[in-house]
């Protein structure tokens, strides 16, 4: 890690397991935020017709050193939830990945 989006991540950021294929895990560095609309809580569910499904999703900012595309069966552990990435791409300042953007949904388990 190097640079001062790291830096943030280092002193301020949450603890996450990010568990790849195989059980191959580590813990990174990375900032958290439930994404919540207007006048809704953050966690979220949805009636179906196996019960209740949440629908509650995750901002997740990370380092350059830790890609969250292409993941596959992975997903990332954080407090008690297990939250797969839906939505991931880089962040650019001019021509130099800044760091990256996820958006995470819960996965029942």
């Amino acid at each position: 890690m190097s640079g001062t989006f790291e830096t943030l991540l280092a002193k301020y950021g949450q603890s996450v397991t990010l568990c790849r294929r195989e059980g191959e895990k580590e813990t990174i560095r990375a900032f958290l935020q439930p994404v919540t609309e207007r006048r809704e809580t953050w966690r979220q569910t949805e009636p179906s017709p196996m019960g209740t499904v949440r629908k509650d999703r995750f901002l997740c900012l990370t380092g350059t050193d830790t890609p969250l595309e292409n993941l596959e069966d992975g997903y990332l552990e954080w407090r008690d939830l297990r939250l797969r990435v839906s939505a991931a791409q880089p962040v650019y300042i001019g021509h130099t990945v800044s760091h990256w953007w996820a958006i995470l949904t819960v996965e029942d388990v």
